[in-house]
């Protein structure tokens, strides 16, 4: 038996175009739960953007957090506030 005719019901070019907006849109949102994650941990680590580690909080910084009843000594980190925020927005 041969085949005379084929007929295709769907555009392939379509196709091709869903398929690397799906493969784009997947990447895009992994690489940025990566970014994500690892910004948090970095802050925490008190690391930079540039991998070098934050300068210490100054005297004036340690007595205001007293005043407002928090202890911790490393920089950016209070009320965990700043770490929380960090979210995936796409």
């Amino acid at each position: 038996m041969q085949i005379k005719s084929i007929s295709i019901s769907f555009d392939p070019k379509n196709l091709e175009r869903q398929l690397k907006k799906s493969i784009i849109d997947k990447s895009v949102h992994s690489y940025a739960k990566m970014v994500e994650k690892k910004t948090r941990k970095d802050l925490h680590k008190g690391i930079d953007v540039n991998g070098k580690s934050f300068k210490p909080i100054q005297p004036v910084t340690k007595e205001i957090r007293q005043l407002r009843g928090f202890t911790g000594t490393k920089p950016l980190i209070q009320s965990g506030n700043m770490a929380k925020s960090i979210k995936l927005a796409l």
